[in-house]
């Protein structure tokens, strides 16, 4: 089985979790203004184009299609709240005249070229620019001021990077402490390794953490019990083996008087045998005397 540091893998499942969701954030951010552009700009290059013609039936008398001169002035109200390009060009296609609104440098780390990939060809409107009597006098094209698009994007991803950034130092803040509160974990495991080499002397110190503390308790409880457990099976042991050397000396108390006697007892009849044989029977006084020596 594969062994994990608590704290470490703490440590990074929570700077995992606040990078997914910083990308998530900023994905939904990138979203969210391809969208909003890509609804706004349709929408609102209607009545750019009819701000762009009441500009050039001011400038330029009627049935008269030339364009120049047009500084699109009456776009500045708009281009306070939307901010976008427009290009006019008149019936032959020639660029007239072509502003911003909402100019600004785009950022280093988030150009106009990726917003302008990211938003699309969607975001763009293109209508025809007339003049009374109903004559086309050019083409109005709107696109997104994407180097203030992204300056707007880079502002929010700035808000969203600092909101990480401090999640992360929250998850430094909540490591120290558990850190400190597991660092205990150490003698515990000291304290297992010397009751492994068999000292059941061994006592674990009271912990601050109520966890700990339970395990300094219960492990103190154990080692108690198997050192008392050791103690009367040591005990038991001494016991037994003065039990088998007193019986060993019974057995033998036993055996050298029963078997003495006995032993005397034959030695006496082998004797009384042999006097007897070397009186009557001589033939059986070898006999005598070998019962005799063996005993």
């Amino acid at each position: 089985m594969k062994r994990v540091d608590l704290k470490r893998i703490l440590l990074m499942r929570i700077t995992l979790f606040a990078l997914v969701l910083l990308f998530c954030a900023i994905a939904v951010t990138l979203k969210q203004t391809r969208d909003r552009l890509r609804a706004d700009i349709p929408r609102t290059g209607g009545t750019m184009k009819q701000l762009i013609e009441t500009e050039i039936a001011r400038a330029t008398p009627p049935f008269v299609r030339d364009l120049h001169g047009i500084e699109l002035t009456g776009l500045e109200g708009i281009g306070r709240l939307v901010h976008f390009c427009a290009a006019v060009t008149d019936i032959y296609s020639r660029p007239v005249v072509q502003r911003c609104f909402g100019d600004a440098e785009a950022p280093r780390w988030l150009p106009a070229s990726l917003m302008r990939s990211v938003v699309g060809e969607e975001a763009r409107y293109i209508g025809p620019v007339g003049k009374y009597p109903g004559i086309k006098v050019g083409e109005l094209t709107v696109t997104p001021n994407f180097a203030s698009v992204a300056q707007s994007v880079w502002s929010d991803i700035r808000n969203l990077l600092i909101i990480t950034a401090g999640v992360l130092l929250l998850n430094v803040l909540v490591y120290l402490p558990v850190r400190r509160v597991l660092r205990p974990t150490d003698d515990i495991l000291r304290g297992l390794g010397r009751m492994e080499a068999g000292d059941l002397s061994v006592r674990l110190p009271s912990f601050e953490l109520i966890e700990l503390q339970r395990i300094s308790d219960v492990f103190n409880h154990l080692a108690e019990r198997l050192e008392n457990t050791m103690g009367e099976q040591r005990e038991l042991a001494r016991r037994l083996l003065e039990v088998r050397e007193e019986e060993r000396r019974r057995l033998a108390r036993e055996l050298h008087d029963e078997l003495g006697q006995c032993l005397t007892s034959i030695q006496a009849e082998a004797a009384y045998a042999r006097e007897l044989a070397h009186d009557q029977l001589p033939a059986l006084t070898p006999s005598a005397e070998a019962i005799s020596r063996i005993t």
